[in-house]
């Protein structure tokens, strides 16, 4: 980050802390004056018993002091010039208070820290942007956090919140909220107004439903509701019209609402380890998806307006029920790679073939018992896992016995011994 930050070192004595990367012993560290770096970074470890730091009358404009120690007491003093701040994974029960008097601090990062309570009459400056206070202890925050009109990216997730603060409307400029990881079960509606948000995250909380009507700003791109408790999606997530990236991931939700199909901008979404037993046809209009994420669900079929989705560069649906690999693949020109492994599939189509862009394609612990000669034509770097399958055997064998250096050398004696077999078997017939 600094001078010399490629000289971490890995194991360090008990009275060792590290100044970018520079180790340096101390009993008690006070950083005094300019240590003539614009950035520092301040690395205490595990077994260090240094209990308190000191850095003052710098001219740092980006500060990391990270701990995983006993480090508690943090004091900043005369720094002018300070814009950034991280301070995580230290012990330090309160915020340091001379956190406020760094005027030109537009980012401070107070995560993955033992903070229950801030000082007495503290206030974080008026020139913050980001404020990042997510894996802390506290089960409240103060009024005095929306006073800060200028921050737009907040974090208050991984806490032990059961609300989302009242005081967060007051914060309008917001662009990116998380309150992710904590004991929410509702008061989603404060957040309608948000007109500059894009970036949502409020999954791993305890809210078992949404309301009915729309709840979140049009203007989102990025919405996690990931782990909730909700059974259904309700139909005005087609209004999120903006939305780039829908992560569904661990909610017990059987299908998805028709107007999946309004979200015209998606680019991926992320349904593994619902309960989908289908998905309606209507998601075939979302015609800038470039990946589709289904795994560990109940899915017996993919409908063929997937065959639509012609930007579609993944496609993954393993450990479903699906039986066979729709024709409509061969539709998918940009798709690269294919997850369909610990199905119950028993033939591959040879439109297959068709997708010239693939790169990988996963087809393990499936019933797949031959292939089609259409197989050579596949990408000649692709990588095709068929482990699992009752084909799988001849392969091996033919890769053992030849010697073959490429898919497309693997596959073009597999359709020579595979022809030679059944010329022999019509024969046989024949007499």
């Amino acid at each position: 980050m600094g001078k010399n930050d490629d000289q971490g070192v890995k194991h360090l004595p008990r009275n060792m802390v590290e100044v970018n990367g520079i180790p340096i012993f101390e009993d008690e560290y006070e950083v005094v004056e300019d240590l003539g770096f614009r950035e520092a970074w301040f690395g205490f470890y595990e077994e260090n018993p240094l209990k308190s730091v000191g850095i003052h009358e710098g001219h740092i404009i980006k500060l990391e002091i990270h701990g995983e120690s006993d480090l508690y007491e943090i004091r900043l003093e005369s720094l002018p010039f300070l814009r950034y701040l991280n301070l995580w994974s230290n012990m330090a029960p309160v915020v340091p208070s001379s956190i406020q008097d760094l005027e030109c601090l537009e980012e401070i990062r107070f995560n993955g820290c033992h903070c229950r309570e801030f000082p007495p009459a503290f206030k974080f400056p008026p020139s913050l942007k980001v404020i990042d206070l997510s894996g802390n202890l506290f089960e409240f925050l103060p009024d005095f956090i929306g006073s800060n009109n200028r921050v737009e990216n907040l974090h208050i997730g991984r806490m032990c919140l059961k609300e989302i603060p009242d005081w967060v409307p007051k914060c309008r400029n917001l662009k990116v909220f998380r309150c992710d990881y904590n004991d929410i079960t509702g008061g989603l509606e404060i957040l309608e107004n948000f007109t500059n948000l894009t970036k949502l995250l409020i999954g791993h909380n305890k809210i078992t439903s949404l309301p009915s009507r729309r709840c979140f700003p049009r203007s989102i791109r990025e919405l996690s509701l990931c782990e909730l408790e909700i059974s259904e999606i309700p139909e005005w997530i087609g209004e999120l019209t903006e939305l780039r990236y829908l992560d569904l991931e661990y909610c017990p939700i059987t299908t998805l609402p028709k107007s999946i199909g309004k979200l015209e901008n998606l680019r991926r979404i992320d349904m593994q380890r619902c309960r989908l037993s289908s998905i309606p046809s209507d998601i075939g209009r979302c015609k800038e998806l470039k990946e589709v994420w289904m795994d560990f669900n109940e899915l017996v079929e993919i409908p063929s307006s997937f065959g639509l989705l012609t930007n579609l560069r993944v496609l993954a649906a393993t450990h479903n029920r699906l039986t066979a690999i729709p024709e409509w693949i061969g539709t998918l020109v940009k798709l690269e790679e294919l997850y369909l492994n610990d199905n119950k599939i028993r033939s591959i189509p040879p439109e297959l073939a068709d997708c010239t862009a693939l790169k990988h394609i996963t087809l393990c612990d499936n019933q797949i018992t031959t292939l089609p000669p259409e197989m050579v034509r596949l990408p000649p770097n692709v990588w095709v896992e068929l482990e699992g399958n009752p084909v799988f055997k001849y392969l091996v064998f033919i890769e053992e016995k030849f010697e073959v250096e490429t898919i497309t050398e693997l596959f073009s004696y597999y359709n020579k011994l595979y022809d030679a077999a059944r010329k022999e078997s019509s024969s046989q017939d024949t007499q």
